[in-house]
């Protein structure tokens, strides 16, 4: 009997422990869809021009790498739910604690400090922003292959879900407008990220031969992202 009621009580409490890992993920999904409704209705509202071809390029770059972003992860919580399913208790506790954290991470709502590269984009005509929208989202989307941790522009930081535009001659992130120069902060291994700016053909020699973009970077020893803030 007694062994009856510890099997049924280590199957419910398994079942809560289930059910909360997927009630929080189910939430941080939530609030990263509503950052991105409320990026794009805010760049939208900014852009009284016509979408040139550019602009859906970098956009369809950017909903690729998004799309197999999230597939990725939703295999990786699969595994990491079976394993909890698994555990003991404490097990389960644990890995339901770390899992939250990663979370909240992936989602840019934790503050990262590390090292990693500053980088800094200026072009000697800022007309030239404007065309160069494809490359510029082109650059963000290969620091991001470099297994780049954490990343901001311009002092706001990028989530799984921030859109990068070019609306006239500034670059709106997370709805917010910056002119130039661009700062980029990389937290990550710095010759991987080191590596992709000097590849040989690669963007950066895009953006300069191109685009008449001067583009510097070196590599810091701690840098200090903040955490994603809601604009009001």
């Amino acid at each position: 009997m007694k062994n009856e009621e510890s099997i049924e009580k280590k199957a419910q409490n398994k079942k809560r422990i289930t059910t909360a890992l997927l009630t929080a993920a189910c939430l941080i999904l939530g609030f990263i869809i509503a950052l991105q409704f409320k990026s794009i209705t805010e760049s939208d509202k900014s852009n009284n021009q016509t979408t040139t071809l550019s602009d859906y390029q970098a956009q369809i770059i950017a909903l690729s790498d998004k799309v197999e972003l999230l597939e990725s992860e939703n295999k990786d919580l699969e595994k990491k739910l079976s394993l909890i399913e698994s555990g003991t208790n404490e097990e389960q506790i644990a890995k339901l604690e770390s899992e939250l954290s990663e979370i909240k991470r992936f989602a840019g709502l934790t503050r990262v400090v590390g090292e990693g590269v500053h980088i800094t984009v200026k072009f000697a005509d800022e007309d030239k922003i404007q065309t160069a929208a494809a490359a510029i989202q082109m650059l963000i989307n290969e620091i991001k292959a470099a297994n780049a941790e954490a990343i901001a522009i311009n002092g706001e930081r990028l989530t799984a879900m921030s859109e990068v535009r070019v609306v006239n001659n500034y670059l709106v992130v997370n709805g917010k407008t910056y002119t130039q120069p661009i700062d980029i902060s990389v937290i990550g291994k710095q010759s991987s990220v080191n590596s992709t700016l000097e590849m040989p053909g690669g963007i950066v020699s895009i953006l300069e031969k191109k685009y008449d973009a001067n583009i510097t970077w070196e590599d810091v020893s701690e840098i200090n992202i903040p955490a994603y803030v809601v604009n009001n």
